[in-house]
């Protein structure tokens, strides 16, 4: 069974997200909700991913890591 996006979110950008998470309460637990909810990084909106990236600061993204979620997630079976 695949683990949640949550789960395979790369150790840097998880702290990055907990460091924030007393001063931006709300967009923490939705960012946190919507990573353990999902599997796939295809089943996350186009909100959730820009909400995400843009809490740990990471505006530079080429166009395959939109796509993948490779830059953002530990694969599995080379699917992020």
């Amino acid at each position: 069974m695949r683990t949640t996006l949550y789960s395979r979110l790369k150790t840097e950008y998880k702290e990055l997200i907990e460091s924030k998470s007393k001063d931006y309460p709300f967009t923490y637990n939705s960012i946190v909700d919507s990573l353990k909810r999902n599997r796939f990084y295809s089943h996350l909106t186009v909100c959730q991913i820009t909400d995400l990236t843009y809490f740990i600061d990471l505006f530079a993204r080429s166009d395959y890591d939109w796509n993948t979620g490779k830059d953002l997630f530990s694969t599995e079976d080379e699917v992020a």
